[in-house]
């Protein structure tokens, strides 16, 4: 997997540093955070402006933003970040490898990659931010059932 971090966003370049080897993924990712302003953000993402998640993708350009706004919000810890960029791998993974998953199956897919790094407290308590926080209302039901599928 190779990494672009467009605008060196410090928690990308640290999740690269510990978990790159552990994702066997022949793709190129382009990440950078909300802030990032040099015209590579993809329609996607520029369409979904983050407001309601910390980490979000774009599936057809393999593009990963970090919401500054969000992740303070929630005040989420380094090892609660990096369960959300792998998460939003795990995203990229289901397209890249062609699974043609519905949207309730995919994100339980993706919650997948963080256990597989490790990362299954830091994936489950950042939910439960994102919850308390309720950056999304429409989707608190939602993520109660991901913690608990944890």
């Amino acid at each position: 997997m190779i990494f672009n971090n467009l605008d060196n966003t410090k928690i990308f370049d640290d999740f690269f540093q510990k978990y790159t080897s552990l994702i066997d993924l022949n793709m190129n990712v382009n990440t950078y955070s909300s802030s990032y302003a040099k015209g590579g953000l993809s329609q996607a993402i520029k369409g979904i402006a983050g407001d309601d998640s910390p980490f979000i993708c774009d599936w057809k350009q393999f593009d990963i933003m970090r919401s500054i706004k969000c992740c303070k919000i929630c005040n989420l810890t380094s090892e609660e970040e990096f369960a959300l960029i792998a998460h939003e791998i795990g995203h990229l993974s289901a397209t890249y490898n062609g699974l043609k998953l519905k949207h309730w199956d995919e994100e339980l897919y993706a919650d997948q990659l963080a256990v597989k790094l490790g990362l299954r407290n830091a994936i489950s308590n950042a939910l439960l931010k994102m919850k308390e926080a309720n950056l999304d209302p429409g989707m608190n039901d939602q993520i109660t059932i991901r913690i608990n599928s944890l």
